[in-house]
């Protein structure tokens, strides 16, 4: 999604800069785990404990990797601070990515939550106009979704 939609953003954002976050986004959740997005709904016990996880897990990863390792970390806290262009750009397609999965599966699989995060807006998608216009095309296809179902 990152290679497809960079082009198209209306702000200036290193295209490889991002690939890298969003590559040691995945590489911290290998050996600290991934949590199910909706397993972290109303969860502040969990989200504290998968913060902690992946602090642990960026500081294994780094101590093993020398300078690497400190430029891998560094882009790891860029992303969970979600300041930079990169940082924002890759977060939201990580969250969008999550809904896409679940407008993927059939609607008889959906847990309660599901239905509900709908309608969360777990990060900023307004920094850039086109990743707002993905994500409410990505939210009218989940509600699309299940009004069809309910039908």
């Amino acid at each position: 999604m990152a290679i497809l939609l960079h082009g198209k953003l209306s702000q200036d954002t290193d295209l490889f800069k991002t690939l890298k976050m969003i590559i040691v986004h995945d590489l911290v959740e290998i050996y600290a785990g991934d949590v199910s997005a909706t397993d972290l709904v109303d969860n502040a016990s969990l989200k504290r404990q998968k913060a902690q996880d992946e602090a642990a897990a960026i500081e294994k990863i780094a101590s093993q990797l020398g300078s690497v390792g400190q430029e891998i970390k560094n882009l790891w806290v860029e992303f969970e601070k979600r300041e930079t262009p990169e940082a924002l750009f890759a977060v939201a397609l990580d969250k969008l990515e999550v809904q896409i999965q679940h407008n993927q599966a059939d609607l008889a699989t959906w847990v309660p939550v599901e239905f509900k995060m709908i309608e969360l807006s777990h990060f900023n998608s307004g920094f850039d106009s086109l990743v707002d216009e993905y994500k409410n095309l990505i939210v009218s296809e989940s509600k699309a979704k299940v009004a069809e179902g309910k039908n």
